[in-house]
């Protein structure tokens, strides 16, 4: 069970710094759009950015609950 409740936690960082990264690139878009007065590339850069959090926010608590749930269950 240990086993498994760490490899739920390297998912969990993979995943964090999937979203880092989409946050990043997506105030790349942003920017770049912000400096060109290109509305598309803005709001593409926001949806990036808000792609990022939802997959940090989401993998946070997914991975939490199910690493809660096999650590409750009977050995």
């Amino acid at each position: 069970m240990e086993v498994l409740q760490i490899v739920i936690k390297f998912i969990g960082y993979g995943l964090n710094i999937m979203g880092a990264l989409a946050i990043l690139e997506g105030w790349y878009q942003y920017s770049k759009g912000k400096k060109n007065d290109t509305f598309q590339e803005q709001d593409k850069g926001q949806g990036g950015m808000v792609y990022g959090g939802m997959i940090i926010a989401g993998s946070g608590i997914v991975l939490n609950y199910v690493a809660n749930l096999i650590s409750n269950l009977p050995q």
